[in-house]
């Protein structure tokens, strides 16, 4: 049976996620500044886009909301595990090859 460390991956999924998290935050960041532009506006046009802006910031805090239950579940996961994974498909064939020696030495 074979016992895989997934320390590697997960490092640089993580690497991948803060780059993404960064650039996510850029991006509210730009987005608020455009709808308090937009506030102090009386176009109708204008107001539509706050709306929608709105809208969006509604949904990047939902994916916020959602990015912290994913990590708080890595988390958990981690701490049963100890960042180990069980080889299932190895452990089978070693399995298998131990009942086959078994089976011929009967």
């Amino acid at each position: 049976m074979t016992v895989n460390n997934s320390e590697g991956d997960k490092d640089a999924s993580q690497t991948c996620l803060k780059i993404n998290e960064n650039d996510f935050s850029q991006a509210l960041g730009q987005l608020n500044s455009s709808i308090n532009d937009l506030k102090n506006t009386n176009d109708m046009a204008d107001r539509q886009e706050v709306d929608a802006a709105q809208q969006i910031t509604n949904v990047a805090n939902a994916l916020l909301r959602e990015r912290v239950k994913v990590t708080e579940n890595d988390q958990s996961e981690s701490q049963n595990k100890g960042g180990y994974a069980l080889d299932f498909d190895s452990a089978r064939d070693e399995i298998g090859r131990r009942m086959a020696r078994l089976r011929a030495a009967i």
